[in-house]
C-alpha cells in the first residue's frame, strides 16, 4: 500500500509517518491513513520477549522501591514493631503505593505531552507513540503485580480486601495486555492513569489512621481529586469514547472495541459507585449526633 511522496514528511521524531495533506491525499479513507500509519510505525511495537523484560524490570524497581521503604521504617519508624507485624505490612504497602502514585502523576504529564497527530491526518489518528506509552504501561502493569503478590503473600493480613484488589488488578492486567501494541484512543490511558492522583490523598488517610491522629484534609482532598479526576474527567472521556463509535469502529478489532466501548464506561459506572459511597461518607460525618 503506497501513498504518493507528497503524502510523506519526517517528522522531528526522526519517524517516517504517511499523511493525509489536503491538496494530494483528500481521498484516503480513514482506515488507509490508519493501514499507513501502523506500516510505518511497526518497528515501535514492542514484542512479547521486549514486553515481558520491560515488566520484568520495572519489577525489580518497585521491588528496589520496597526495600527502600523497608529500610526507612526500620531506620526511623521502630515503634511499628517488626516487618513481619500487621501494621508494618500495612504501612510498607502504602508507602510503596504513595511512591507509585507519585510517579503516576509526572508519567501522565509525560504521556500527555507525547500525544501525536502528524499534520494532515484525520483527528481520530492522534495517538501515542508505542515507545512512550509502552514504557509507562509496563511500569504500571509491574507495579500491579508487585501489588498483587504482597496482598496475596500477606493474605491474612489483607484478607478483608483479598478478592476485591484481587479482581480489580486482573481486570487492569488484563485490559493492559488486550490492547498492548494499539494506537488508536491511545490516549485514553493517562486520562485513566491521573486518577492515582486522588489515591495520593487515599494513602495519607490511611497512614494517619494507622498512627491514630485525626485529620481533615486528607479526606478532603481525596473526595476532590477523586470528583476531578475519576468523574470528571473520566466522564469526558468516556462521551469522547462513546461519540468516537464509528472511529471506533474502523479502527479497532472486536476484542479492542469491547475494551474501550465497554470496559472503560463500566469503570466510569463503579466510580460513581465508589463516588456515592464517599460522599454518603463524608455527610456522615457532617451530621450532628443526637443529644
Amino acid at each position: 500500500m503506497q501513498l504518493p511522496t507528497a503524502c510523506l514528511l519526517r517528522t522531528a521524531d526522526n519517524y517516517t509517518r504517511p499523511l493525509a495533506l489536503a491538496t494530494a491525499c483528500s481521498n484516503i479513507s480513514l482506515s488507509t491513513q490508519a493501514a499507513l500509519i501502523e506500516e510505518a510505525t511497526a518497528a515501535e511495537v514492542a514484542s512479547l520477549l521486549d514486553f515481558g523484560v520491560l515488566v520484568l524490570r520495572w519489577y525489580m524497581t518497585w521491588m528496589a522501591v520496597d526495600m527502600c521503604v523497608r529500610l526507612g521504617m526500620w531506620l526511623g519508624l521502630p515503634q511499628l514493631g517488626p516487618s513481619s507485624s500487621t501494621v508494618h505490612i500495612e504501612v510498607r504497602q502504602t508507602l510503596v503505593s504513595v511512591v507509585h502514585s507519585l510517579f503516576s502523576i509526572g508519567a501522565t504529564i509525560f504521556l500527555a505531552l507525547k500525544v501525536d497527530r502528524p499534520f494532515g491526518v484525520d483527528a481520530a489518528l492522534r495517538h501515542i507513540p508505542h515507545q512512550h506509552v509502552t514504557q509507562v504501561g509496563c511500569a504500571f502493569f509491574s507495579y500491579l503485580l508487585w501489588d498483587l503478590v504482597h496482598i496475596h503473600w500477606h493474605r491474612g493480613v489483607h484478607k478483608r480486601n483479598l478478592v476485591e484488589a484481587s479482581v480489580h488488578h486482573s481486570c487492569f492486567l488484563i485490559m493492559m495486555l488486550v490492547n498492548q501494541g494499539v494506537l488508536w484512543f491511545n490516549y485514553a490511558f493517562p486520562v485513566l492513569y491521573i486518577g492515582e492522583l486522588s489515591t495520593v490523598f487515599l494513602d495519607a488517610r490511611l497512614l494517619y489512621r494507622k498512627f491514630d491522629m485525626e485529620e481533615v484534609w486528607a479526606s478532603a482532598a481525596f473526595a476532590l481529586t477523586f470528583a476531578v479526576t475519576r468523574i470528571v474527567l473520566m466522564g469526558v472521556l468516556v462521551v469522547h469514547l462513546l461519540s468516537s463509535y464509528h472511529e471506533a469502529f474502523s479502527l479497532l478489532g472486536p476484542m479492542h472495541r469491547v475494551s474501550y466501548l465497554g470496559g472503560v464506561p463500566a469503570m466510569y459506572c463503579l466510580n460513581w459507585f465508589w463516588f456515592t459511597k464517599i460522599v454518603a461518607a463524608a455527610l456522615k460525618v457532617k451530621k450532628p449526633k443526637a443529644q
